[in-house]
């Protein structure tokens, strides 16, 4: 089997690019050569193509997943031949207007909701799966902040690219078409220092992106309480852990792709360590590369896994792929757990986790049904259901 691509050092991609701005640029400014400028090189849309395509370029570099941002010549890899397209087209498109200045660093927080109709989100294929193109923002952010503590109840956060994090610590917020960078542990936090916890959060159509965070470090999206948080058209990637809840949770049409790794990790692209009520439904998750346990897990390390639905996913990676709830303290205590319909890829492994697909589930406990699992390329039925 092929051994994954792995992504060269931050140094050597850094050396790379001076190489090509030095004889590209000096090429274009000195003596008038420049090629035509490419249009998707403008990868958020803002008019023009400079450093934040190019963090947006380097971030994905060496993916091979089909239509991943970044991938200017469509032939499912980011790699020399997009970053060179890139440089060619450098600046401000031709006939499209530099953009306003950047507005104040911290923005006003909007008090109420703001109607969205207009907005029409990416759709995801007709019969597939979630994707980096169906996932995340809808539109451009207009504006850039710092971390962002919530203030009161009902916050709506919007259309804002956040370098840092944002703490959620209060009712009915809601955070839509936002790209947040993250720099440290975490870069979506919700209920920390919070009590009690934090009830109808919305976070949908919304980037988290960890290519800044030290990858022993991040861990995209901590929900640390079970209130009520629901997660819709999420795309988190550039990722250690992604995703770690305690329950309380609804995740829908999202893209989770853990491809960061670092000697000791334990790594996983949606996990839980104990609690209830969980509503996990046409996602992808992907854990590539080596320390991951399992592309989604549910530990009853904390406390029993109970009332889960988990259905119409796709999983690809780790040890174990799924591992349901049967591990730890309170491995004999979980009940209503339902895997139904899932679809278990064998992209990195011939059992989509180098050891097993699917372990650690409890047939016996009450309510816990495992039904209609396949094996993704195949359509095969899982042993077991």
């Amino acid at each position: 089997m092929i051994a994954p691509l792995r992504k060269p050092s931050r140094a050597t991609l850094l050396l790379l690019v001076a190489g090509f701005i030095v004889v590209g640029f000096a090429g274009i400014w000195w003596f008038g050569i420049r090629a035509a400028q490419n249009p998707a090189a403008d990868l958020n849309n803002d008019g023009q193509v400079n450093v934040f395509d190019l963090s947006t370029l380097l971030g994905n570099w060496a993916i091979t997943v089909p239509a991943t941002k970044g991938d200017l010549n469509a032939d499912d890899n980011v790699n020399i031949i997009d970053l060179s397209i890139l440089l060619e087209s450098w600046g401000p498109l031709t006939g499209t207007p530099a953009p306003s200045a950047t507005p104040t660093p911290t923005p006003t927080p909007t008090p109420t909701p703001t109607a969205t109709a207009t907005l029409t989100p990416t759709p995801t294929p007709s019969g597939g799966f979630p994707t980096f193109e169906s996932t995340g923002p809808r539109v451009a952010t207009t504006s850039t902040s710092g971390s962002i503590t919530t203030t009161h109840h009902g916050q709506v956060i919007e259309r804002v690219t956040v370098n840092g994090s944002i703490d959620i610590r209060h009712n009915n917020v809601i955070v839509r078409d936002v790209v947040v960078m993250g720099t440290g542990n975490y870069a979506i936090d919700i209920g920390q220092n919070t009590s009690p916890c934090p009830t109808g959060v919305l976070v949908e159509y919304t980037e988290v992106n960890m290519i800044n965070a030290p990858a022993e470090a991040s861990m995209p999206i901590y929900d640390r309480c079970s209130g009520t948080v629901t997660f819709d058209h999420i795309r988190v990637h550039n990722s250690g852990r992604a995703v770690t809840t305690d329950g309380g949770i609804t995740l829908t049409n999202s893209w989770i792709y853990s491809a960061r790794t670092y000697d000791g990790a334990h790594r996983t692209a949606f996990s839980t360590h104990g609690g209830s009520n969980y509503h996990v439904v046409h996602n992808t998750f992907i854990c590539e590369l080596a320390h991951c346990s399992s592309s989604v897990n549910m530990y009853s390390d904390y406390a029993p896994v109970t009332n889960y639905l988990f259905q119409d996913n796709l999983l690809a990676g780790g040890s174990i792929c799924l591992r349901g709830g049967q591990t730890h303290t309170y491995a004999n205590q979980t009940h209503d757990i339902r895997a139904l319909n899932n679809r278990f890829s064998t992209r990195f492994y011939p059992e989509c986790g180098s050891l097993q697909a699917f372990a650690q589930f409890d047939l016996t406990a009450p309510g816990n049904v495992r039904s209609g699992n396949v094996y993704h390329e195949s359509g095969q039925p899982l042993p077991g259901g």
